[in-house]
């Protein structure tokens, strides 16, 4: 059913393929060999390189270049903590989060942002690591379902990119929060290739800002879990397996 929709996902301008290609993946793994790691940055719809973009990291700041990229030392083997990251850029609504150190690595590399987005809209983006490949985001209002088998826009919003050969994004936008409807967030593991873990992170933006980064629990073996609920414009954030019917549902 997904690869029939192909050709709708070309026309409407969401991509397939993750926003790292192999040979940017290439590129960053031989880094490591030479001791450093590559912190990329990319849009979280267009996957164009966030160029330019002010990082403070490790209490330094540096510039992303003209890949979005930025060089960094490896860690220490005995650092073992979690980093404040802080990813500034005009248009750009700000990215804070923390990133683990440990075993001479960082856990996370591959970054996305969102541009700014008005008042009263949400925004849901969807990232995880190799496997599982396809992973989905589904968006449920009273009365409508934002995912890949809807790719069109409406009123209500739209799914802005569906990666489904690894890393992601899956981005979707709320055009608007109506207070009288409720909205529920769920990520599916379509593929089924690979279980969900803690690679596995949905940010979340409403009102123009940063509202949370979510991070999966290890290793879970239930395909569809619900995420979160938004009802009078608050936010609950509910993770629990559902049954798959609920992601499949049209």
């Amino acid at each position: 059913m997904k690869k029939l929709l192909l050709f709708v996902f070309v026309i409407t301008n969401i991509f397939a393929q993750s926003c790292w290609n192999s040979k940017e993946k290439a590129l960053q793994e031989e880094a490591e060999l030479d001791g450093k790691i590559i912190f990329s940055f990319k849009d979280a719809v267009t996957c164009k390189p966030i160029t330019n973009a002010k990082v403070t990291f490790l209490n330094q700041q540096y510039k992303t270049n003209s890949k979005g990229e930025l060089a960094l030392p490896i860690p220490p083997d005995n650092l073992d903590l979690l980093i404040p990251l802080k990813v500034e850029k005009n248009g750009y609504i700000t990215l804070q989060q923390k990133i683990y150190a440990s075993v001479g690595t960082y856990w996370q590399h591959r970054f996305l942002l969102s541009k700014e987005i008005p008042i009263n809209s949400a925004r849901f983006v969807l990232a995880w690591g190799e496997t599982p490949k396809d992973l989905d985001l589904h968006l449920i209002g009273n009365d409508f379902h934002i995912s890949y088998r809807n790719k069109r826009k409406s009123t209500q919003g739209n799914l802005d990119r569906d990666a489904t050969q690894g890393y992601g994004p899956e981005t979707i936008t709320l055009n608007y929060l109506d207070k009288n409807d409720t909205y529920d967030l769920y990520v599916y593991n379509y593929s089924n290739d690979g279980n969900l873990n803690h690679n596995v992170n949905i940010s979340v933006y409403k009102n123009n800002k940063m509202n949370n980064i979510l991070y999966l629990p290890d290793n879970t073996k239930d395909r569809c879990l619900h995420i979160l609920t938004i009802h009078n414009n608050i936010i609950k954030y509910d993770i629990r397996p559902v049954k798959k019917s609920i992601c499949n549902q049209i």
